[in-house]
């Protein structure tokens, strides 16, 4: 019973008050209640983007079990065996015109040109020539090359097409193939 009755003094209580004050009463209870449920929302959403933050600013950590059991020096003689021999030169020119016979670009003179690259023992030969043929011609013969060859690489490629109906291109290709030098000691010894 005096619950009854304190509940109905709140009531007459809040009769009394203006309206404009109530309405403003009321609408700050419901701006707090939004503010808290956000509020909440907002922190839970910072805390991941933290704990995010953290985890992408630590340094990756390697394994040591899963680090490469080939030493630097097997590296360096894997990566220098995959290269091409000086005294073979023929033979990657001898690819270069059989895979332009097989995709019917003609070939005519070339340009070769040695240079050593510092602070290693490679020499970079660079061959440069026009072709003729159509676009797909010469796109399978690049990528027929480059896979015959894999101490090549496609530098520079030049297309001109005399008309926009013609089929055929003049191309110039430059390709440089990386050499070497002990290479040279070995077949040289061999001989």
């Amino acid at each position: 019973m005096m619950t009854s009755i304190s509940l109905f003094k709140l009531m007459q209580g809040i009769r009394r008050i203006n309206p404009v004050i109530l309405a403003g009463l009321s609408l700050l209870v419901v701006i707090l209640i939004i503010y808290l449920v956000f509020a909440r929302q907002f922190n839970e959403r910072q805390q991941a983007q933290l704990s995010t933050i953290a985890r992408l600013s630590n340094p990756i950590s390697v394994p040591t079990s899963a680090k490469s059991s080939i030493s630097d020096t097997d590296q360096k003689r894997f990566f220098y065996e995959g290269l091409g021999y000086v005294s073979h030169l023929e033979e990657p020119l001898k690819i270069l015109q059989s895979i332009g016979r097989d995709t019917g670009i003609s070939l005519s003179q070339s340009s070769f040109r040695y240079r050593s690259i510092p602070a290693t023992n490679l020499i970079a030969y660079d061959i440069t020539f026009p072709v003729k043929g159509t676009y797909l011609a010469i796109r399978q013969f690049c990528e027929q090359f480059l896979a015959a060859v894999p101490f090549a690489s496609l530098v520079e490629i030049n297309l001109k097409r005399d008309s926009i109906q013609s089929p055929q291109l003049d191309a110039k290709l430059k390709f440089t193939l990386y050499l070497n030098t002990h290479a040279v000691a070995k077949s040289r010894q061999g001989d």
